[in-house]
């Protein structure tokens, strides 16, 4: 899981783009990465979530998920278009429930993601709305 906005709004085209033609390629190429799917806020932010889907969490610890951050693989212009993300949110988490369709394709495009932070208790009302 991964969200956040971009610095430089005027700069969103460029951005997918990249984000579509070569980070997600990359990703998807690696061991352990099963799917990838983005998202757009309708309301609210940040406006960019992306999930993917991972054999286990063992396939970000793998050589070749390293090798993306740093050169020959990681390039100037990697490093620019994740220089324009901000107020990035990262977790890797381990699925504990699901409910719904059995199993949606990966390539199916639509449908509608909620995404709730909940407060831990005792954090003050001012989460609460």
């Amino acid at each position: 899981f991964t969200a956040g906005d971009l610095a430089d709004p005027a700069r969103e085209d460029e951005f997918t783009r990249w984000y579509d033609g070569r980070h997600v390629p990359q990703r998807r190429a690696l061991p352990g990465f099963l799917s990838a799917r983005g998202w757009q806020a309708v309301d609210g932010g940040p406006k960019f979530m992306a999930l993917y889907e991972l054999e286990s969490p063992d396939a970000m610890k793998t050589e070749a998920y390293q090798a993306l951050r740093v050169p020959p693989v990681q390039t100037d212009e990697d490093k620019a278009m994740v220089g324009l993300f901000t107020n990035p949110l990262r977790s890797l988490m381990t699925e504990i429930a699901s409910a719904g369709l059995p199993e949606v394709p990966a390539v199916e495009v639509g449908g509608l993601l909620v995404v709730s932070t909940l407060a831990p208790r005792g954090a003050g009302s001012s989460l609460r709305g």
